[in-house]
């Protein structure tokens, strides 16, 4: 999605069981950590956002927004190609069965990126069981 003070990007998931059936209605949150400035921001910390529960299909969104005048970098609508200029990143852990942040299950990381024009998950990793 653009505008003209900023972006959002929404990364869509479909939660599946260790035997592959969609999993839908269960509870999940994210935390954060590692987080890396790749150059000098003001942008806002990263948010986690807690007592999600998946779709009865099994899927969810997270959403990546940056907007608002005055920032620095000031961010920008999404270009075409998108841009290359890394603003932040930092690890995101999703964990199901909770509303809470921390507890539960983890079931992914990633590395959450904010680039100047759009953000992203990159690397997803879900461990074994």
């Amino acid at each position: 999605m653009d505008g003209t003070n900023g972006w959002v990007t929404q990364v869509t998931y479909t939660a599946l069981s260790y035997f592959g059936a969609v999993i839908g209605g269960m509870r999940f949150s994210e935390q954060f950590s590692n987080y890396q400035p790749n150059q000098t921001n003001n942008w806002p910390a990263y948010t986690p956002s807690n007592g999600m529960a998946t779709l009865p299909d099994g899927r969810f969104m997270d959403q990546i927004c940056v907007t608002g005048t005055g920032g620095v970098p000031q961010p920008t609508p999404p270009q075409i190609p998108l841009g290359a200029t890394l603003v932040d990143s930092g690890t995101q852990t999703w964990s199901v069965g909770t509303s809470s942040t921390g507890p539960g299950v983890p079931v992914q990381t990633d590395t959450l990126q904010r680039w100047l024009d759009h953000g992203a998950h990159y690397q997803p990793v879900s461990p074994l069981r």
